[in-house]
């Protein structure tokens, strides 16, 4: 089941470690933030760190993070025009903003450097690699990301392990 844009993603901290055994699977130790981008049928979650690595893991060993007040959630950047123009992407799993220019609708609507692509146009993109994504944005007007802060991610994550 696909989570909407007021859902996702949400904090969860974990409760147990968790160790990979798949390529895709996600690492958990004990008091970690993760941030819910999917939640699937089968008990397994699609999520991602303060690292910005994005993989899967059993929702048992997570809960929703009582302090969710203090953790920073997603947040939609809405831009009416002009696809991507005035941002740089790089990367994938996740998507990451390399720059905004400063005088661009982007940069006016909250967009930020550091920024991950978690999110467009109501389709999650957590996986992408950024090509598809701008194939994607600049195919659409108006644009709307789902982002997530990097910065205030890692500020988060050396919180919750201290």
């Amino acid at each position: 089941m696909r989570m909407t844009s007021t859902d996702i993603p949400r904090p969860h901290r974990a409760v147990h470690d968790f160790i990979p055994v798949e390529r895709d699977d996600l690492p958990l130790h004990k008091g970690d933030v993760v941030h819910c981008l999917v939640l699937r049928d089968d008990g397994w979650c699609q999520g991602i760190n303060a690292q910005g690595q994005v993989g899967y893991y059993p929702q048992s060993h997570t809960v929703p993070a009582a302090d969710a007040k203090k953790i920073q959630k997603a947040h939609l950047v809405h831009v009416p025009r002009n696809g991507m123009q005035g941002v740089v992407v790089n990367g994938h799993d996740p998507v990451a903003v390399v720059r905004v220019q400063t005088d661009s609708e982007w940069h006016r609507a909250g967009l930020r450097e550091g920024d991950f692509i978690l999110e467009i146009n109501g389709e999650p993109c957590a996986d992408w690699d950024a090509a598809s994504i701008l194939n994607l944005a600049g195919a659409h007007d108006p644009v709307t990301l789902c982002v997530l802060s990097r910065e205030l991610m890692q500020r988060e994550f050396t919180h919750s392990s201290a």
